[in-house]
């Protein structure tokens, strides 16, 4: 009740302050066509004297006329004459009043909420990133996972996922990082293993660091998995064991 209260004195206010100038009494005020007429019969009285006192020249005294001449005429096609007039109409005061009222209070009870709780910046930034990583950003998506990560770094899914996000967006670096600690929660299995022995291959320019063949080997131990075998090939091949 209290916030209503507050809501139409406000808009009562800001309409009596609209509708103010239809509420004064009848005024009358001149223009400036006289002011301006003044001034150049200023300027002919001027040249009179110049004349009388043999300052100019009666050609000159002629020309000079014609010229101030012109010019009125050219001003008064661009001047107002007479008088300007305003009334005072409460009507029409009065319709702006309950116009601009009805629009103001009716669009708020319309499109507002003030029962509605406060919603802080945090949550709604939060909200906006989830819908923007359901709508398949990649990077809300990493953001996500990376809030998820601290929130529980225990969570073997959420690192695994952080390591294929930045992976898919070149950052193997970060991927490296992700990658062991899936590695060190998954209990080392080959697949992980042999995506955390890629993402540091990939990291270093694709030059097989030792740190990647040791992981590599390891998986190959466990079974014949393409990927590691491809990599133990071409770290061979770097150190020239070409056969």
């Amino acid at each position: 009740m209290l916030f209503w209260t507050l809501a139409s004195c406000l808009a009562l206010v800001c309409t009596l302050w609209m509708a103010s100038p239809f509420l004064q009494r009848r005024s009358i005020e001149m223009d400036d066509a006289e002011g301006t007429i003044s001034v150049f019969r200023d300027q002919q009285s001027e040249v009179d004297r110049d004349l009388e006192q043999g300052m100019i020249s009666p050609e000159e005294h002629g020309a000079a006329k014609r010229e101030i001449q012109q010019r009125a005429l050219k001003a008064a096609r661009s001047i107002s004459t007479g008088l300007s007039v305003s009334h005072r109409s409460i009507p029409f005061a009065g319709g702006i009043v309950l116009l601009s009222s009805a629009l103001v209070l009716g669009g708020y009870s319309y499109l507002g909420n003030p029962q509605s709780q406060d919603r802080p910046l945090a949550g709604r930034q939060m909200e906006m990133l989830q819908q923007r990583a359901d709508a398949g950003d990649i990077n809300s998506q990493i953001t996500l996972l990376i809030n998820r990560t601290a929130e529980n770094p225990e969570s073997f899914e959420d690192w695994w996922t952080l390591g294929a996000s930045y992976a898919t967006i070149g950052d193997y670096a970060s991927a490296v990082d992700a990658f062991r600690h899936a590695a060190e929660l998954g209990g080392d299995r080959p697949g992980v293993m042999a995506a955390y022995g890629e993402a540091m291959v990939l990291a270093n320019g694709n030059k097989v660091p030792t740190a990647a063949r040791v992981i590599f080997e390891q998986v190959l131990q466990d079974g014949p998995d393409p990927r590691a075998r491809y990599y133990v090939a071409l770290s061979k091949a770097q150190a020239q064991d070409f056969e």
